[in-house]
C-alpha cells in the first residue's frame, strides 16, 4: 500500500469515528451551541472576515497586472495622434502615438506571418487618412502592393506617386542627385557605389567632386547622365571647365593627362554610372520626363506641409518606391542605397519637424552600413522609420555591430512569428521576465508496478519567467504577435491580433 492510499484509509476511519461521536453526544452538543451561541457567532464572523480579507488581498494580487495594463493602454485611447494597432487577447484595443513612433519601429517576422498586411500597410494608410504625407520603400517590389494602395487611396483624398523599377513604362521619374551641395552629392554617389582599389577610388572621388561642383556653379542640375557625359567626353569636360571658374584650373590639369590614363583612372566610377546614364532605367532616374510624373524624395521630406499640398494638388501625398531586388539585384540595391542617402540628407536639412512616417519593407535587401547614422538623428527631425525584415541574420549580413545598433535604436518592436530560434531567444530576452510562483511536488520511488509515487508535499517559490516565451514567439499565426513600446508611465508589452485592412476600401 502506498502512502497516499494509507492516508486515505486513515482519513476515512477518522471521519467515521467523528460521525459516531457526534451521534452519541448530539444532545450535549445542542445544549453547548445554545449556551455559547453569541461566542460561536463572533468567532464565526471573525473567521469569515479573515477569509474575506485574505481573498481581497489575493484578488488584488491577481488583478494588479491587469489594472496596470488597463491604466497604460487607456491613456492612448483618446490620443488623436495615434494609429490603431489591433486587439489584445482579451479584446482590449491598442493604439500607438506618433511621438512613440518617432523612436522608430522594428517589424520582424518570417515570410508569410503578415508584416506587410498587418503592420506596414494598415499603418501607412491610417497615416494618409489622418492627413500625413508618407513614404513606402518596398524591397520586394510587388506591383500588387501598389495596386492595393491606389485602391485604398481613392476615398481618402490621397495622391500616390509610384517609382516602380519592375514596370518602367508606368513609373514616375526621379533624380537622386538633385538636392544638396557638391560635396553632399559626391558623397551620396560614392556611398552607393562600390570600389575595390583605394587609390583609384580617391582619384575618382576627387575628379567627380570637381565635376559636380562645376555643374552646380554653372546652374545645372546634377544627373547621372550629365555626370557620365562630362566624365567620358573631352568636349563636354572642356566646355564645363570654361564655364566653372572655381574648378577651371583643376579640370584643365586633368585634361592635360593622356586620355588612356584618364580612362583607366575613371573606369570604376564610369562603369557604375553607365546603367543609370545609358541603361534600361536611365529614362526615369535623370530628372523630369515629359509624360511622366516626377518626384524628389529629398525635396518631399524637406519642404513645408503647405508646399507638399501644392505639389500634390491639395491632396495627401504618398510616395511608393518599389525595388524588385530579385529582378534587378545590382541596380535595385544601389538605387535603394541612393534613396536612403537622400533620406539621410533630408534628416539633416529638415527645418519643419512635422511627423513623417517612412516604411522600409524588407529593408535588409538594400541597407548599407552607414544607415545607423539616420536612426540616431531622424528622431529629432520628426521622421519615424519603420524597418521590416525577417530575422536578426538579415542585419548581421551587414555586421553584428550593425544588427545591435538597429535593435538598440528602435524603441518599438512588432514581432509576428519568428522561425529563427536565435531571433526568438533574443527577443524573448529583450522583452524581459516577470516574477511568478512555481509549485513543485515531491515524489518518491514506488514499487515494481509504480516506479514513482506522489507524496503530496509541495513547495512554492518565486521565479523569473519570460513575459513571452521563445516558443510562443515562434508559433504565432499570420497577423498575430507581440508589440512592445515604452511610455513615461511604463512599458507596454501586449500579445495582440494586429488590425488588417478590409479586402476592399469602404
Amino acid at each position: 500500500m502506498s502512502d497516499q492510499q494509507f492516508m486515505a484509509a486513515m482519513g476515512t476511519i477518522a471521519l467515521g469515528i467523528g460521525a459516531l461521536a457526534v451521534w452519541k453526544n448530539e444532545q450535549y452538543l445542542k445544549e453547548l451551541l445554545v449556551i455559547n451561541f453569541e461566542k460561536i457567532g463572533m468567532v464565526g464572523y471573525a473567521v469569515f472576515a479573515g477569509i474575506m480579507f485574505l481573498l481581497s488581498r489575493k484578488y488584488k494580487s491577481w488583478t494588479r497586472e491587469f489594472s496596470q495594463r488597463t491604466r497604460l493602454l487607456s491613456k492612448l485611447w483618446s490620443d488623436r495622434s495615434s494609429v490603431y494597432v489591433g486587439e489584445t487577447l482579451d479584446d482590449g484595443e491598442v493604439y500607438i502615438p506618433d511621438r512613440v513612433r518617432t523612436g522608430h519601429v522594428q517589424i520582424i517576422g518570417a515570410t508569410g506571418r503578415g508584416k506587410t498586411d498587418s503592420v506596414v500597410l494598415p499603418w501607412f494608410m491610417q497615416d494618409l487618412a489622418r492627413g500625413k504625407s508618407a513614404v513606402l520603400i518596398d524591397g520586394k517590389g510587388e506591383h500588387a502592393l501598389l495596386e492595393r494602395i491606389e485602391r485604398y487611396a481613392e476615398p481618402i483624398n490621397t495622391k500616390v506617386i509610384s517609382f516602380d523599377l519592375g514596370h518602367v513604362e508606368k513609373s514616375a521619374a526621379t533624380n537622386p542627385l538633385m538636392m544638396g551641395t557638391a560635396q553632399q552629392i559626391t558623397d551620396r554617389i560614392f556611398a552607393a557605389f562600390e570600389f575595390e582599389d583605394p587609390f583609384y577610388k580617391a582619384v575618382q572621388y576627387e575628379i567627380t567632386g570637381f565635376v559636380v561642383q562645376g555643374l552646380i556653379e554653372s546652374n545645372e542640375v546634377v544627373t547621372f547622365k550629365r555626370l557620365y557625359e562630362v566624365l567620358t567626353e573631352d568636349e563636354k569636360l572642356s566646355e564645363l571647365a570654361g564655364k566653372a571658374k572655381s574648378v577651371q584650373a583643376r579640370l584643365a590639369r586633368w585634361l592635360s593627362e593622356s586620355k588612356k590614363d584618364r580612362e583607366q583612372k575613371l573606369a570604376g566610377i564610369v562603369s557604375q554610372l553607365g546603367p543609370f546614364a545609358q541603361g534600361e532605367i536611365a529614362s526615369f532616374v535623370n530628372g523630369p520626363v515629359e509624360g511622366r510624373e516626377f518626384f524628389s524624395l529629398a525635396e518631399m521630406l524637406t519642404v513645408s506641409e503647405e508646399k507638399k499640398k501644392e505639389m500634390s494638388e491639395g491632396k495627401n501625398l504618398a510616395v511608393v518606391i518599389l525595388l524588385p531586388t530579385l529582378l534587378y539585384q545590382e541596380i535595385a540595391f544601389k538605387l535603394g542605397k541612393m534613396f536612403l542617402q537622400e533620406t539621410a540628407w533630408a534628416v539633416a536639412a529638415r527645418r519643419e519637424k512635422s511627423f513623417t512616417p517612412i516604411f522600409l519593407d524588407e529593408f535588409s535587401s538594400f541597407v548599407y552600413p552607414g544607415f545607423n547614422s539616420i536612426l540616431n538623428k531622424a528622431r529629432s527631425s520628426g521622421i519615424a522609420l519603420h524597418l521590416s525584415h525577417q530575422s536578426l541574420g538579415d542585419l548581421e549580413q551587414v555586421s553584428k555591430d550593425f544588427a545591435k545598433a538597429v535593435n538598440t535604436n528602435t524603441n518599438v518592436k512588432c514581432l509576428l512569428g519568428l522561425n529563427d530560434p536565435d531571433t526568438a531567444d533574443f527577443f524573448a530576452k529583450h522583452i524581459g521576465t516577470k516574477g511568478e510562483e512555481k509549485i513543485t511536488e515531491r515524489g518518491k520511488r514506488g514499487g515494481f508496478f509504480s516506479p514513482r509515487e506522489r507524496t503530496g508535499d509541495v513547495s512554492i517559490r518565486e521565479v523569473e519567467a519570460y513575459k513571452v516565451h521563445p516558443n510562443r514567439l515562434k508559433n504565432y499565426m499570420s497577423g498575430e504577435g507581440v508589440i512592445q513600446f515604452a511610455l513615461p508611465e511604463g512599458t507596454i508589452v501586449e500579445e495582440i491580433k494586429f488590425h488588417r485592412l478590409p479586402a476592399e476600401p469602404a
